[in-house]
C-alpha cells in the first residue's frame, strides 16, 4: 500500500470490494456538494453526532481545487467519500460511507487509499529534505473519531491503530450565569484575537503530538 494511486475519472481501488456498480473518482467541486452533504449528514445521524453539516461547511472543508478528495459511487450515486491532509506535524484523514453501505469493505478501501497517499506524501517530504537532518521527525497518522463512531473505531483497530489522545466536549446553553470554578493562579480567560489564531493552532496540533509521540 505504499504506491501513489492516481485516480483519473473513474478507477477501482486495488482492494475495493467486488460490488456491482461501485466506482471511485475525484470530487468535481460544487456539483458534488449536495450529494456529499447527504452522505455526511446520514453518517452524523447514524453515529449519533449532534448537528448537521451545511453546504457552506462542505465548501470550506472540501475545496473544489483539491485533489485530495475521493468519492465512492454505486451506479452513479455518491455513497462515500474520503479526504486526507498534512497539517503541521499531523497527518489526518476523514472517511465517510453512507450507513446503508457500511460493512461491505468500501470504507476499508478508502482508509487504505488515504494511508497510501499519506505515506507517499511523507516519502516525498523526506526526499525533498524539508526537515533538518538532525531533527527527530514525527510522522503520525491521526484519524479523529468520536465515541459514538463504533464501527469506524473497529475498522481503525483492525488496521492497527490505537487511541493515543482523548478530548472532552462540554456544552453550556449560554455564556450567562456560568458556574464559578477555581482556576490556577495566572490563568486568564478572554476572547481570542485574530492575530493569535496561528499560535493557538500550532499549540493545539503540535505540542500534544510531541508529548504523545516522544518515544518515536
Amino acid at each position: 500500500m505504499d504506491t501513489v494511486l492516481h485516480l483519473d475519472d473513474f478507477r477501482p481501488l486495488p482492494d475495493a470490494p467486488a460490488l456491482p456498480g461501485l466506482r471511485f473518482r475525484r470530487c468535481r467541486g460544487e456539483v458534488d456538494y449536495p450529494a456529499m452533504l447527504a452522505v455526511l449528514n446520514a453518517c452524523r445521524r447514524a453515529d449519533q453526532i449532534s448537528g448537521d453539516d451545511t453546504i457552506a461547511r462542505v465548501t470550506r472543508r472540501y475545496p473544489p481545487q483539491s485533489t485530495a478528495i475521493v468519492l465512492a459511487e454505486i451506479n452513479g450515486t455518491v455513497i462515500g467519500l474520503c479526504r486526507w491532509q498534512w497539517v503541521c506535524l499531523r497527518d489526518d484523514t476523514q472517511r465517510y460511507v453512507h450507513p446503508n453501505w457500511r460493512g461491505d469493505g468500501i470504507r476499508r478501501s478508502l482508509l487504505h487509499y488515504c494511508e497510501a497517499m499519506l505515506r507517499a506524501m511523507a516519502t516525498l517530504h523526506q526526499h525533498a529534505q524539508l526537515y533538518p537532518a538532525q531533527s527527530r521527525r514525527v510522522l503520525a497518522f491521526l484519524p479523529a473519531i468520536q465515541d459514538s463512531e463504533v464501527t469506524l473505531a473497529e475498522l481503525l483497530g483492525h488496521a492497527g491503530h490505537r487511541p493515543v489522545r482523548s478530548f472532552d466536549e462540554m456544552v453550556h446553553p449560554t455564556l450567562d450565569a456560568l458556574p464559578a470554578a477555581r482556576v490556577p493562579p495566572g490563568l486568564e480567560v478572554r476572547q481570542v484575537q485574530a492575530d493569535q489564531y496561528h499560535a493557538i493552532v500550532c499549540a493545539v496540533l503540535c505540542i500534544p503530538l510531541k508529548s504523545n509521540f516522544k518515544h518515536l
